[in-house]
Parts: C-alpha cells; structure tokens; sequence
C-alpha cells in the first residue's frame, strides 16, 4: 500500500500562516472606529526591546515598599498628553531595581476593561534581562504572578498596591505623574 504524497498547500493557508508569523514579535494593537488611539494593546518581548533609551526617572527609595529600597530606574515608553487624567492604552512602564536584577517589573496598559478588579487596564510582567542591554524575556504576564511564585516578596501581588492609586492611574511612581506633565 502506498502512502499518497502531500498536495500543495492553498496559497490562502500560506498567506495566514505568514500573516501570523509576522506578528508574533510586536505587541498588537486594535485601533478606534474613528481611526484614534488604539482599544487594546497585548504587549511581546520585542514591545520592551531598547527600553533603556525610552525616557528615564531615577531615584533612590529609603524602604517601606513591596521593591527593595536603593536606587531604581523607570522607563517610559510614551507620556501622556499634557493634562490627561489617565495613561493611554500601548503605555508601557519598566521599573529597573538594581538590586533585584536580572530581573524587571513592568506595567503595560493593556485597555479600558482589562483586570476589572484590580488596577484597571494594567497588566503585570516580570521581565529577565537577556544580558545584551536591549532585550528582555517575559517570566511572567498577566494579572499577577504566577501560582507560587510572588512580585517582590509580596505573595498578595500587584494590585493591592496600584489599584489604591485612583490620582494617578494605579502608577505608584513618585517621578511619573499624571498632574505633572505639561
């Protein structure tokens, strides 16, 4: 018996196979009706590639926080526009604690209705430095950290802290406010 030999596969099927490879190393984001800032935004490894040249806030915090006290690094993808009462969707900001790399926290504003409960429109990564000081693996994503694994020491995760921030968006920072860019 002979086994028949594969036919050619339909150039529809190579076209969204590409399609989908194709987006797998940039975040994706789902534009307005109207053609204005985008509705959703699912961020990938390559969305933080080169975060160190984004503009940067650096201070020293004494203590009394879930991250280890010391110097520290935020990076901002995008600012807000003057007077804004929220961040826009497709922000992104790392928190760089020299004390506890490789490893990065960050929050991605992901959309309006993401993480309903908790810090609204905020998703959570711990990223690793790959060690060429441009890219990062994601260690974990989402709502928080993984089952048995903690942010920071703090088994509670993420939102308990953030989602009391109503002023400025759930962004703890004491250098990236909301009231403070013009």
């Amino acid at each position: 018996m002979s086994i028949p030999m594969p036919q050619r596969a339909p150039r529809a099927l190579i076209l969204l196979f590409t399609v989908a490879i194709a987006g797998c190393g940039t975040g994706t984001e789902e534009p307005t009706d109207d053609g204005g800032a985008p509705q959703s935004f699912i961020a990938f490894a390559g969305d933080f590639k080169g975060f160190r040249s984004w503009q940067s806030y650096s201070y020293s915090s004494d203590g009394g926080s879930i991250h280890n006290s010391g110097p520290r690094t935020e990076y901002i993808n995008q600012l807000p526009p003057p007077g804004s009462t929220s961040f826009p969707v497709g922000t992104i900001i790392i928190k760089d604690i020299v004390s506890q790399r490789p490893d990065f926290f960050a929050m991605v504003k992901r959309s309006a209705t993401y993480d309903p409960g908790g810090a609204k429109g905020w998703e959570w990564f711990d990223l690793i430095d790959n060690g060429d000081g441009q890219t990062v693996t994601i260690n974990w994503r989402g709502y928080g950290p993984r089952l048995g694994e903690s942010y920071g020491g703090d088994p509670t995760a993420c939102n308990v802290c953030h989602k009391a921030e109503t002023a400025n968006d759930s962004v703890l920072s004491p250098k990236i406010r909301l009231s403070e860019i013009h």
